[in-house]
């Protein structure tokens, strides 16, 4: 398996953004690598491998801070990606996971439930961001955008969440690279 930790960018309360990149082994050596976010990172830290022809699933929680069954969710995915269920060997050789366990690591330490350091709600604010305002969005933003971009297109992004009162799930997701519109 291949793993690689990264911070991508700090919160407004100086708390590491990190991005966590996962996939099978590479085939023979991999040297190409994700290019840096402009704006968010040290030069010398280097970016995950570009696994060619594999598409990438991106996956972020705790966008909002009291939603905690996102986190067990989260860890779910990540024991079942880690395990040796043929399931899991097959998704991690046909694609690469970018995670961003915690959006919102200055609302979780602080106890807050749905807002950030600022009051805001940042599961509101994707089409209207700066990095002033919003670092941990426009970090996520940019390492989505170049994920689709460096590693053959953007296949899910999975955006966990929970509800105080309300059962059940939803999944949004393309059509795939062999659908046909009709």
């Amino acid at each position: 398996r291949y793993f690689h930790r990264e911070c991508l960018t700090k919160s407004l309360g100086g708390r590491p953004i990190e991005l966590l990149t996962i996939s099978g082994t590479p085939a023979g050596t991999q040297e190409c690598r994700q290019p840096l976010l402009e704006g968010l990172q040290d030069e010398t830290c280097p970016r995950a491998l570009i696994f060619e022809d594999r598409r990438a699933v991106f996956v972020s929680a705790r966008v909002h801070p009291g939603e905690t069954p996102a986190s067990y969710i989260l860890q779910g995915l990540l024991d079942f990606l880690a395990s040796d269920h043929p399931a899991a060997k097959s998704m991690l050789s046909n694609y690469v996971f970018f995670v961003v366990p915690v959006l919102n690591p200055d609302g979780v330490e602080l106890g807050h439930h749905r807002l950030d350091l600022r009051g805001q709600n940042l599961n509101r604010c994707y089409s209207n961001t700066s990095m002033a305002e919003h670092p941990s969005i426009c970090a996520a933003k940019a390492a989505c955008l170049s994920a689709h971009k460096h590693q053959g297109g953007l296949r899910l992004y999975l955006d966990l969440h929970a509800h105080s009162n309300r059962r059940g799930a939803f999944l949004l997701g393309d059509a795939g690279k062999d659908s046909h519109k009709e």
